[in-house]
């Protein structure tokens, strides 16, 4: 019922990097953009808010995960410990698909890289748990 082998931690941060990555391009295309394009003041500031929102719960949901892995998470079905990832979870959940909505309400420039972001870290997610049961 302890942790799980380091080799899990390896695996869920190596396939965080794509989320990240994903989270990276979409931030620069929208720098590019907004050096290019004169948009409205409230909406760059949407935009700045959005991405910091994104990269903030894409840390809480790698720390969820790290929390979770480490309080017993994945063996074969059995009830972990309690732990900061239960209150973690649902808040990286909200906070990376309403970073996600707000980009696109006021039409950021890296809507589809951050679909792929979005997409990605709960595929990193679902990997990650399918591993931590085996």
């Amino acid at each position: 019922m302890g942790p799980q082998p380091v080799g899990i931690y390896f695996c869920a941060i190596l396939l965080y990097l794509f989320p990240f990555a994903f989270l990276w391009a979409a931030w620069r295309r929208e720098a590019r953009a907004r050096l290019l394009d004169q948009r409205p003041a409230w909406r760059d500031s949407c935009v700045k808010i959005a991405y910091c929102a994104a990269a903030l719960g894409t840390g809480l949901g790698l720390t969820a995960l790290f929390s979770y892995l480490y309080n017993g998470g994945g063996i074969h079905g059995s009830q972990t410990s309690p732990g900061i990832w239960k209150a973690l979870g649902p808040i990286s959940a909200g906070i990376s698909v309403l970073s996600f909505l707000l980009a696109a309400a006021v039409r950021s420039r890296g809507t589809l890289l951050l679909v792929a972001w979005l997409l990605g870290a709960f595929a990193a997610d679902f990997v990650v748990f399918q591993l931590a049961f085996d």
